[in-house]
């Protein structure tokens, strides 16, 4: 074979298997190399420009984690996911087949890296699982009880998701029927379903497109009569870009066994997808700042919700990302793992608890286009933190009936000019993100917009001076007064992380970091007194029954319930 020559994309997933790469994990890259294709590697997987070059070095190849050209798009996979890939697939073609596959997992040229998650066949996985276990019992199960395995075994990443999805790719690509790629305008293409050939219209198909996109490409065309009215169901492993005919005038299809791309290179349209089949109109979103830095759109639909935690940068206020506490996902450590691994190391966990006993009214947005000093503020009557940055992304304004206002993002100075967007809450009422190429939230907004009575302002918070060790911190209160339930989040050194406090008024407030699924919970219910010992830098509370009461060691503060302390 060849060897290639110039440099050699590297993805942050596998291009077989689609999960993340670890630090130092065995990878090679496959890449064209005119007619051939060429293998390269086995080599420890590079985080960061220091290993990069370090690689380059040890190599001679040049490794880049650049956005990919047309001349260096290449497929980067984790060495045993190509391993069982050749296993499984021993066409004369197979690498050519793994090669487009890899490639064309980008709907189009250049497309970002859009927020998606696996597809994932529960009873595929489960018999696969069985078998690779001798355990035949598995197999026979009711379909309840093999998610639930599933879900607690086997979450992915798992290195049997894992499996399956390279088995599946192989077995797809020995069947495929070879054929020439061909060129199609969107226009002209009335349905197509990945694994078919194109179904051509060229006068009558209806004026609407819908594409559906997964975590491996383009997976479906269809027409629509007209724009679809907007329905409050989403999904996780789907997205959808719906546009008029004459949007999507200079977007052509490349179909090739049984596989469609996205070729943009006719037209600069902005093609930016939703996580809803069922999209409202863009022109109804009133997003701040402009939406031209966002590549998808992510919708939350809030009477479904028990709590949001917002994945907040330490040092810039940026959110990485949302997510929404369900009965199905109670917890926010999937979100969490598909951050990258520069953001975890930054991220703050500012949970905002949704509860039966509180309703939330009003939600809104603050923007101001500056790039001054500011603080970053959230305060309730409850609950209240403040950090100093840089940057100026948005607000997010929460207004509870009894928990008050939350107000989560910078701290503008007086002299600023603010705009607030209020909406009221309604059963309706759905919430829209905007996300950037880097994943994290530009802006949140909201759907529909609604006029009425006016609305009281959400309040501009006074700034603090806070002493130079704590001007990279977050501040958050609550009172005691009333609580009926305390919980207390500790981590495996057993200091306090956060605590989640509900009151008899059936509110609920958070202080600190109330990391749900990953630390450890302590509940006391109708406490006496919160006590708390600080250490240097670290937190203990723990919570007592009996005001009377002595403490092994230590010098402990106790506050009363039955007063007005504020924690």
């Amino acid at each position: 074979m060849p060897e290639p020559s110039g440099h050699i994309h590297l993805q942050q997933q596998c291009s077989a298997c689609g999960d993340a790469f670890s630090c130092k994990e065995a990878f090679v890259s496959v890449l064209r190399s005119g007619d051939s294709v060429t293998v390269v590697g086995s080599y420890e997987f590079p985080f960061g420009r220091g290993a990069t070059d370090a690689l380059n070095d040890r190599t001679g190849r040049t490794f880049t984690h650049c956005r990919p050209c047309v001349p260096c798009e290449s497929a980067t996979i984790h060495a045993d996911c190509f391993d069982l890939f050749r296993r499984s697939c021993t066409h004369a073609k197979g690498l050519h087949r793994l090669l487009r596959a890899a490639v064309w997992r980008s709907p189009w040229h250049g497309a970002p890296k859009f927020k998606v998650c696996p597809e994932v066949d529960v009873h595929g996985s489960m018999l696969l699982a069985a078998r690779a276990c001798h355990l035949p019992e598995l197999a026979s199960m009711p379909p309840e009880i093999m998610c639930m395995i599933w879900r607690d075994a086997f979450a992915q990443p798992s290195l049997l998701g894992r499996y399956q999805s390279v088995v599946a790719l192989a077995a797809e690509s020995c069947d495929q029927d070879p054929d020439q790629q061909t060129s199609l305008s969107v226009c002209n293409v009335a349905s197509w379903e990945r694994g078919g050939r194109p179904l051509v219209e060229e006068r009558d198909a209806p004026p609407f497109i819908r594409i559906t996109i997964d975590r491996r490409g383009v997976r479906r065309i269809e027409r629509l009569v007209q724009r679809p009215e907007f329905l409050h169901r989403r999904s996780d492993t789907e997205l959808y870009i719906v546009e008029t005919r004459e949007a999507m005038a200079g977007v052509d299809v490349l179909f090739q066994s049984g596989l469609a791309r996205l070729d943009l290179a006719r037209t600069e349209v902005d093609l930016r997808p939703w996580d809803t089949r069922t999209p409202p109109p863009l022109e109804s979103l009133s997003v701040r700042p402009a939406i031209s830095k966002s590549i998808q759109f992510a919708t939350i639909h809030l009477a479904r919700i028990t709590g949001i935690t917002f994945f907040m940068s330490a040092k810039s206020g940026t959110v990485f990302a949302i997510h929404t506490h369900t009965s199905q996902a109670p917890s926010a450590v999937p979100t969490f793992s598909r951050l990258s691994k520069h953001q975890q190391w930054q991220a703050c966990w500012i949970h905002v608890p949704f509860t039966s006993g509180d309703r939330l009214t009003h939600f809104g947005v603050r923007h101001v286009d500056s790039t001054s000093w500011h603080i970053l503020v959230m305060k309730t009557p409850s609950c209240r933190f403040r950090f100093r940055g840089r940057t100026c992304p948005n607000t997010t304004q929460l207004r509870f009936e009894k928990a008050g206002d939350y107000i989560i993002g910078p701290h503008f100075e007086k002299d600023e000019e603010v705009q607030d967007s209020i909406w009221p809450v309604e059963d309706q009422l759905l919430l829209v993100c905007s996300i950037s190429r880097t994943g994290s939230v530009l802006a949140l907004n909201a759907f529909p917009q609604r006029s009425g009575t006016a609305v009281p302002p959400f309040a501009q918070i006074d700034q603090i001076r806070l002493p130079p060790a704590f001007t990279q911190a977050f501040f958050s209160s609550a009172p005691l007064e009333n609580v009926v339930r305390l919980r207390v989040f500790t981590d495996h050194a057993k200091c306090c992380r956060g605590l989640l406090l509900e009151y008899e008024d059936g509110s609920k407030r958070s202080v600190g970091e109330c990391r749900i699924g990953v630390d450890r919970q302590r509940v006391y219910r109708s406490p006496a007194c919160i006590c708390i010992f600080q250490e240097a830098t670290e937190l203990y509370i723990k919570a007592c029954y009996r005001l009377e009461h002595k403490h092994v060691a230590g010098d402990w503060t106790v506050l009363d319930v039955t007063f007005r302390h504020e924690l």
